[in-house]
């Protein structure tokens, strides 16, 4: 299953890292901003380049042979490495949270003494995320400014911490904007986000979803903002329910739970693991960003590959019975 998501993604993949790393390289950080968005058969490209990281989710933990799988994990570190060379904090400490929780449930669980290892680790590499974001705030610099500044910044670590309180800002806003200048949304935004399954085939100028469901551009515009400032799902509970939006964020939490529930008496089951994995991967960055964003992820990539992975696991069992 993992060699199938690898043979439509490679590709793909190959092409979306050289053009990033080449934008990246010659103009810096901004040329990422400056990039035209592509949308449906032109965005076909990155679509099926997200699949790469599944795929060697999948065979990195179906395989035995120790040197394939130092093989996936190389692959792996690499992806991390690239995103963070790019700016993409986010799926480069997905990457690296995943690899963590590989060694502790597929390898032997992490002991107090790792653990002190994993924390001092942990220091270093949340002082380059402060260092890179400063970074990106520069948006003509380059990855040679931000390791010279990693290495002079002490500060980097401090910063990065105290930066994640810029993720509570879509919720102070909305707070201000909503019910004082715009109504509730009562549900409105979840449903137009589901609509985004729909292709726009010239039935609309713009999709619904694009236009009540998008809470980043409803923010960036409502705030006369020149930047896009992202959003969450915290705030989205809030836009919708108020203060009974604690309600939805119970019931996603629940949702949350119950794929990232692995015990470790279950690591025989591949099945379960590669979904928890896969869904890490592909869904805890969308917690700051609006609803749009998980239903995309859920119908583009988690339920094709929950298709093939069920299928192909139920097919060896099936084997094994006969």
């Amino acid at each position: 299953m993992g060699t199938i998501f690898l043979v439509i993604s490679i590709i793909p993949y190959i092409i979306e890292r050289f053009a990033l790393f080449y934008v990246v390289l010659s103009t810096g950080y901004s040329g990422i901003y400056l990039q035209e968005v592509k949308v449906g058969i032109a965005n076909i490209l990155s679509i099926l380049s997200q699949y790469f990281v599944p795929g060697i989710l999948c065979l990195l933990l179906v395989e035995e042979v120790k040197s394939k799988q130092r093989l996936f994990i190389s692959l792996l570190v690499f992806e991390a490495c690239f995103w963070l060379f790019t700016g993409g904090r986010s799926n480069g400490v997905i990457i690296a949270s995943i690899l963590l929780m590989y060694f502790h449930i597929c390898v032997k669980p992490i002991k107090l003494k790792q653990a002190l290892v994993i924390g001092i680790a942990g220091f270093f590499f949340i002082s380059l995320l402060g260092v890179i974001a400063d970074t990106r705030a520069d948006s003509n610099a380059n990855i040679s400014e931000t390791f010279s500044k990693s290495m002079s910044n002490s500060n980097a670590f401090y910063s990065a911490i105290s930066e994640m309180g810029g993720s509570m800002y879509p919720m102070i806003t909305t707070m201000e904007i909503v019910p004082e200048r715009e109504e509730f949304r009562y549900g409105s935004s979840y449903l137009y986000s589901a609509t985004s399954i729909i292709p726009n085939l010239g039935f609309w100028d713009l999709h619904p979803a694009m236009k009540y469901g998008n809470l980043n551009d409803w923010l960036q515009n409502a705030m006369s903002l020149n930047y896009g400032p992202g959003y969450s799902i915290v705030a989205e509970a809030y836009i919708n329910f108020g203060n009974l939006g604690f309600l939805m964020m119970m019931f996603l939490g629940y949702v949350f739970g119950l794929v990232f529930n692995i015990n470790i008496r279950d690591k025989r089951n591949p099945l379960l693991i590669v979904l928890a994995f896969v869904f890490c991967f592909l869904i805890i960055k969308t917690v700051r960003n609006s609803f749009l964003a998980t239903v995309r992820s859920i119908f583009y990539y988690i339920i094709p590959i929950y298709l093939i992975v069920v299928h192909m696991y139920n097919g060896r069992i099936n084997k094994r019975i006969e």
